[in-house]
């Protein structure tokens, strides 16, 4: 599945779709988050607007053709399948993901080898049945996020990779006058200006480093500081955008 899910079940109703046409039963359904091609076009892009972005209610309104679509080419190839390895018609989709002329039955998994060497054949049309589209069922994501095992953003680990932390000046516009060069367990101690930056091996290495550098940074405040408040910061704020 090409948007992110976000609470709002995309995963499982674009899941819906493919059920559908094929005949799915729900329990035989899993949905799993589509990553990007490292280079060339993306075919998990939105084809509304050929990005892979999630937002504004986009994700079924771009997707609910398609998806169908390649679905029932999907259903036709299995179905051609099955005459090319058993010819004599009558082949039809049933209930679990199988193909089945009244007398002989193929499941899914024992056509699909066939299938990907035929020609893709003109769109079929689309099921009129509502089995799945339109219907409560229970939601994919779900299990992955009660058991632990759904990976978010940040559970995303890679070679190599380091965590942050921040110690923030208290004040708007101050900047760093003097810091330590390093601390004890820190990979790097930064500059930003405003804050200051601290680099670990691990998320809470970093935290507690940070934690014990605030008593260590001094910061030179603005000299206007007994003046900003919210009031003045909000008329400056609406004079610069009055201005440009």
């Amino acid at each position: 599945v090409g948007p992110s899910e976000m609470g709002q079940g995309i995963m499982s109703g674009l899941a819906q779709l493919v059920a559908e046409e094929l005949m799915l039963d729900w329990s035989q359904v899993r949905a799993e988050q589509a990553s990007p091609p490292a280079t060339g076009p993306n075919p998990y892009a939105n084809p509304l607007f050929q990005a892979q972005v999630t937002g504004g209610s986009t994700s079924m309104r771009g997707w609910y053709l398609p998806l169908r679509q390649a679905a029932a080419v999907a259903r036709q190839l299995l179905l051609n399948a099955a005459e090319k390895l058993t010819p004599g018609g009558g082949w039809t989709l049933t209930t679990g993901g199988k193909v089945t002329n009244g007398t002989k039955t193929y499941l899914f998994s024992n056509l699909v080898a066939t299938a990907a060497t035929l020609p893709q054949p003109a769109q079929p049309p689309l099921a009129t049945t509502t089995n799945a589209i339109g219907k409560p069922l229970p939601r994919t994501d779900i299990p992955a996020k009660v058991d632990g095992s759904a990976v978010f953003g940040i559970d995303v680990q890679v070679p190599g990779m380091l965590f942050a932390s921040v110690v923030h000046c208290p004040t708007l516009g101050g900047v760093v006058a003097a810091m330590p060069k390093s601390a004890s367990g820190a990979i790097a101690l930064v500059n930003l200006g405003n804050p200051v930056g601290v680099g670990a091996n691990d998320t809470w290495t970093a935290m507690s480093i940070a934690n014990g550098l605030a008593s260590k940074i001094t910061w030179t405040l603005p000299a206007n500081l007994a003046s900003r408040d919210s009031a003045s910061l909000l008329a400056q704020s609406q004079a610069l955008a009055t201005s440009t």
